[in-house]
């Protein structure tokens, strides 16, 4: 019978820089209580300041659009259903 081995999977960005990984859980579990410490310290001040330059950030406006694209046709059955 084969067996599963998990490895760790870096994600890459277009240019082949290494940008996130995904981990098995066992290892995340490792990790998680620091992550936890590390990225709850935001004040909502200082969320607020992220979302608002998300307004202008192109990756971000990027996504948006394609998102929009993708759901169109659904999005506009809901809003402006047929009589």
């Amino acid at each position: 019978m084969p067996t599963t081995a998990l490895k760790r999977q870096f994600i890459s960005d277009t240019e082949g820089n290494p940008v996130g990984i995904l981990l098995p859980l066992a290892e995340f579990r490792l990790v998680e209580p620091f992550l936890r410490r590390t990225l709850g310290s935001e004040t909502e001040s200082e969320r607020l300041l992220l979302m608002e330059q998300a307004a202008t950030d192109p990756l971000f406006l990027t996504d948006l659009r394609d998102a929009m694209q993708a759901f169109a046709v659904s999005d506009g059955e809901w809003w402006d259903p047929e009589q």
